[in-house]
């Protein structure tokens, strides 16, 4: 049925109608999407930005999690009852074990775990309270890394738990393992932050990196189903379904450092809620003009075509974007309430507009903040686009400058990186980047050139992130400033070469020590026999002339590996300097100008007097060497003081109050290769048969032994100094004055046990010991000795005894002959003076010790000088 024509009455109204309904509803769904679109783009940033940096936070905790837990393994009654777990350790381990302070609420139990696996001790005492039981894939996982590892969640007693394994290791080798049981749980006030940062409506998680266990922190959650792709969500925004919720958007990131995985969620109906409130808005904005507009354009249709034209007119510029365009209102009619209400639709939107523009800078700001953060912190931040076989620098944080001394436009040239990583190094980064590229994660150490010229180290982390086909299309990672821990790593295994090469030294001392002694005692023995004037007694002469020159080698070697014994003295660095001015102007000779600097206010120290002396004096010669056409030897003393702050930034210097003495020289000074090995024993640039490479090797054992630290500063051309640091003893100390008196050698007639292993030294003391008119048992074994005082019907008022002997030591040895005969007097020979000092941690109280070589004189002297002490008070064995 065809409806009757319409009078222009009813069609303008319609019409009108129709119009303001087309260009408000399409206006106000364009805006509505454009707002729908701009709340979910700002959301999707916001999710990126709190993911990532909540993952921090968890990897910052992790990382402190793994300290602590580093920390209670490397305590010494950890170590001690995983060396042997007896009953009276288990009290100690269990101390070092037990968590303190708030943090002790987050920890279920602590374990000892041997490397087999098996529980050892634990702080509940039972597996029973729900603790599961250690397996082997847990301690597989703590042996692969020193620092320690953490463990996925695991549900205990429908409560998730997870594990902190750290190894502990003695020198090398690994004893066993400690787990620390922790409660995954965050308090309310914990979660009540974190709710802050992530924004209202969002909902946080915590999982495995599998996947399959979920947390919000506060309890159990079921995953989504199907099971989220953590890796899609760590590379950018993913949309499902959550029961209850509906749709949400979801990022994901993983936590460095724990197999974990922090996911943050937003319910799409929470992210469009501005949206549809706009749009709710709108339509009732629209209903009101479309009434208003209805009855005017009924009441004035006839006469309003021209005003409509107009209005129309400012509709279009307001859906083209105008929002300050208005209609102007010629009269207050029903055509005009429209033109205002129109003018007040547009007035709103602009304010929505606004808004929006607003939140969209609110945004904006909140980036810039999270790159000053960025700039702020030690690590560069970069991403680079994949092209083919290269990579192409579209980012890098501003910090850039920072550590590379580079402007950002520089940096993000093409070829920059390859004209600045060391020549060296360059074959070796393709070579591990290549092997670590298709893994899609890589790190690796090398050298740069710095814009000033010189060489840093860094470390390059970094992460490669592939599109849907697998293609790597970008590179994001970072850098670190590692200049510093590769100084002090170096610093480390040179100090462990120096160690070594003490060790070393000490040994061969020791064996030689008791070769010289049999040398120059029989010389002795051999010199008394010729008369004066004899070529043969010059002969013998030469003899004990070299093993006395020998003797000195193997104390300088002593020195060096800090074993010599020494004689320490409250003493006044200026005291010792002044006293050797004279020597060591003839020393140096005319032609070296020396200089003492000595200060009226520098402190004591506690010192071997003639170890102080030597020290100079081979600093000295080593200056004079340095010196062939003269030059000037400063030598300055003063006082020091080192905060832990300067101590931790100058290795080996540590906090505390010290007295330094600097040798400084205008020589020829050294490379960085010879300031490297100048400590080392037998090293020398000096032309062959110059010198011995000993001095100073023995000047680093003494200050060492002394408990000081050294430094050399040197360059080639520049001189050398070298100054030495003293603990300052207190200064209401008084210096000790060193008695040089030589006691006169006397002989007797009482009778000694004499118990040593190597048969050249025994006879030598023998034959010394019965020409001063002792009565000498000679034993060659511990065990004879002991046959020897239990037989011996006579009294035996000495034993002389070698440290180190088979079967028994000589303080063992001794321990058992004083229960065999209390008053007996013990006289203890070595040479390895570390030997019976470090025996059972201290020297017994009443044994005199006499180093290797001796003289028959100087044995002797001190037999007689030990048979003239007072008689000591009844020995007490220390406790096994």
């Amino acid at each position: 049925m065809r409806l009757p024509p319409l009078s222009i009455r009813v069609k303008l109204p319609l019409l009108i109608c129709a119009l303001v309904l087309a260009v408000a509803g399409s206006f106000t769904w364009a805006a509505y999407r454009g707002v729908s679109e701009a709340v979910v783009v700002t959301a999707s940033d916001r999710l990126g930005s709190v993911t990532t940096q909540i993952a921090g936070l968890l990897q910052t905790s992790a990382t402190q999690l793994l300290a602590n837990a580093r920390a209670v393994a490397d305590s010494p009654a950890v170590r001690a009852y995983l060396r042997a777990p007896a009953p009276r350790m288990r009290a100690a381990a269990l101390a070092a074990m037990r968590p303190v302070g708030p943090a002790a609420q987050q920890i279920a139990d602590v374990e000892l775990v041997s490397t087999g696996g098996a529980r050892l001790l634990s702080l509940t005492d039972s597996a029973s309270h729900g603790t599961p039981a250690v397996n082997p894939e847990m301690v597989l996982a703590g042996s692969r890394s020193d620092s320690g590892v953490i463990r996925p969640f695991e549900i205990v007693r429908d409560s998730l738990r997870y594990a902190v394994t750290a190894p502990v290791k003695e020198g090398g080798r690994i004893l066993g393992y400690l787990v620390q049981w922790r409660h995954l749980t965050s308090s309310a006030r914990g979660r009540g932050q974190l709710n802050q940062l992530i924004g209202p409506g969002a909902r946080l998680y915590v999982t495995n990196s599998s996947g399959d266990l979920w947390t919000d922190l506060a309890a159990r959650v079921p995953p989504p189903s199907p099971p989220l792709d953590l890796q899609r969500a760590a590379a950018g925004v993913v949309r499902y379904e959550r029961p209850g919720l509906g749709e949400v958007l979801a990022t994901a990131r993983a936590v460095r450092g724990a197999p974990w995985a922090v996911v943050v969620e937003f319910p799409r109906k929470v992210v469009l809620a501005p949206a549809r409130l706009f749009l709710r808005s709108q339509v009732f904005r629209i209903g009101a003009v479309l009434l208003v507009g209805l009855l005017a354009a009924w009441g004035l249709s006839g006469t309003i075509t021209p005003r409509l034209r107009r209005l129309t007119d400012a509709a279009e510029a307001v859906a083209a974007g105008d929002y300050s365009r208005q209609v102007r209102v010629e009269r207050r009619d029903e055509l005009g309430r429209l033109a205002g209400a129109f003018n007040v639709m547009a007035h709103n939107v602009q304010e929505s507009q606004q808004h929006l523009e607003a939140q969209v800078r609110e945004l904006q700001a909140t980036r810039s903040r999270l790159e000053q953060l960025v700039n702020a912190s030690d690590a560069m931040i970069y991403a680079s686009r994949v092209a083919g076989e290269a990579t192409v620098p579209v980012y890098v944080s501003e910090n850039i400058t920072r550590l590379t001394g580079y402007e950002v436009q520089e940096v993000l040239r093409p070829d920059w990186l390859r004209d600045i990583v060391h020549p060296e190094d360059r074959e070796r980064i393709r070579g591990e980047l290549g092997e670590q590229f298709a893994t899609g994660q890589f790190t690796i150490e090398y050298r740069f050139r710095h814009k000033d010229g010189s060489y840093r180290w860094i470390l390059d982390e970094g992460r490669v992130r592939h599109d849907a086909t697998g293609h790597a299309v970008e590179v994001v990672g970072a850098w670190i400033d590692i200049t510093e821990r590769k100084r002090l790593e170096t610093q480390l295994r040179q100090a462990q070469k120096m160690e070594a090469i003490g060790q070393l030294a000490g040994g061969v001392a020791h064996d030689f020590n008791n070769v010289l002694t049999a040398i120059a005692g029989n010389a002795e023995l051999l010199q008394e026999g010729f008369a004066d004037g004899d070529p043969k007694r010059e002969t013998v002469e030469e003899i004990r002339t070299a093993a006395s020159r020998a003797e000195s080698l193997t104390r300088q070697l002593l020195a060096f590996s800090r074993q010599q014994i020494m004689q320490p003295k409250v003493l006044k660095l200026n005291r010792v300097v002044a006293g050797m001015e004279k020597m060591l102007r003839r020393l140096i000779g005319e032609d070296i100008d020396l200089v003492c600097v000595l200060p009226n206010d520098v402190g004591q120290v506690v010192a071997d007097p003639s170890q102080i002396e030597q020290v100079i004096l081979n600093l000295a010669v080593n200056a004079r060497d340095a010196m062939p056409t003269g030059g000037k030897l400063t030598i300055e003393t003063g006082n020091a003081e080192f905060d832990a702050i300067y101590a931790r930034a100058h290795p080996p210097a540590v906090p505390g109050r010290f007295v330094m003495i600097a040798v400084s020289d205008s020589g020829s000074g050294m490379s960085p290769e010879v300031q490297a090995r100048v400590f080392e024993p037998f090293f020398t640039t000096k032309a062959p048969g110059k010198g011995t490479g000993l001095g100073l090797a023995t000047v680093y054992g003494i200050v060492k032994q002394s408990g000081g630290f050294i430094w050399v500063y040197s360059e080639p051309g520049q001189g050398t100094t070298f100054k030495i640091y003293l603990g300052r003893a207190a200064d209401d100390q008084r210096p000790e004055t060193v008695s040089t008196a030589v006691a006169e050698v006397r002989g007797g007639d009482e009778v000694i046990l004499l118990v040593e292993d190597e048969a050249a030294v025994r006879r030598v003391a023998l034959h010394a010991l019965q020409r001063y008119g002792y009565t000498v048992l000679e034993a060659a074994l511990p065990s004879e000795a002991l046959t020897i005082c239990r037989e011996h019907t006579g009294k035996i008022d000495l034993v002389v005894t070698d440290v180190v002997m088979p079967g028994m030591s000589g303080p063992d040895l001794a321990q058992q002959l004083l229960a065999l005969r209390p008053a007996l007097k013990v006289l203890l020979s070595s040479g390895y003076p570390g030997e019976a000092i470090a025996h059972r941690g201290e020297l017994f109280s009443g044994l005199a010790f006499l180093p290797k070589p001796f003289t028959p004189t100087g044995l002797a002297r001190k037999v007689r000088e030990v048979l003239d002490a007072p008689a000591p008070q009844a020995h007490r064995p220390p406790a096994h």
